[in-house]
């Protein structure tokens, strides 16, 4: 049996199951996109991320629960939630943040699959129909585009870094 490429599966699954549509949006004013609409737009994008991303933070707070400082607030007399809450959870951030700048550049790239697989209207799918239909000032534009939005997104996660923990500073 030959093998599918991506986009054959997909549009095989969708006709299968016909829980989802196999692509396209629908026009300005039409009916709500519904369900099947925001449950593809969730797992093509969002799913992927999640689990990740909790094990992450998971394993940073199990990490900071065990330090000795944890252990001197508790001697001292803390409740427990201000423990956890107040001095273990901001310390458990810094990863979970240096990991939010990275995967968006991640989320983008995803879009660019999704749109084109789904065949959905958005920049991710103008990016790839310009590179294809060889539009090169449009591909450099939205390339750019994107590219400043990645930059921005670790900026800002530069910038929470020193919200998250004080001790950070910048000079």
């Amino acid at each position: 049996m030959p093998a599918l490429s991506v986009l054959q599966r997909r549009t095989l699954e969708a006709l299968a199951s016909a829980m989802l549509p196999s692509g396209g949006a629908l026009e300005p004013g039409a009916d709500d996109v519904g369900l099947a609409g925001q449950l593809e737009a969730y797992i093509g994008r969002c799913d992927p991320m999640a689990a990740g991303t909790m094990r992450l933070m998971r394993a940073s707070m199990l990490e900071h629960l065990r330090q000795d400082l944890v252990r001197s607030l508790r001697a001292a007399g803390l409740p427990e939630w201000k423990v956890v809450g107040l001095h273990v959870f901001r310390n458990a951030l810094i990863p979970i943040v240096s990991l939010a700048g990275l995967r968006l550049g991640w989320l983008i790239g995803y879009t660019l699959i999704v749109e084109t697989v789904f065949n959905w209207p958005g920049v991710g799918y103008l990016l790839v129909d310009s590179v294809v239909r060889r539009d090169y000032p449009v591909a450099q534009f939205f390339s750019l585009l994107l590219v400043v939005a990645v930059v921005l997104a670790n900026w800002l996660a530069d910038v929470l870094y020193g919200l998250v923990d004080p001790r950070i500073r910048y000079a």
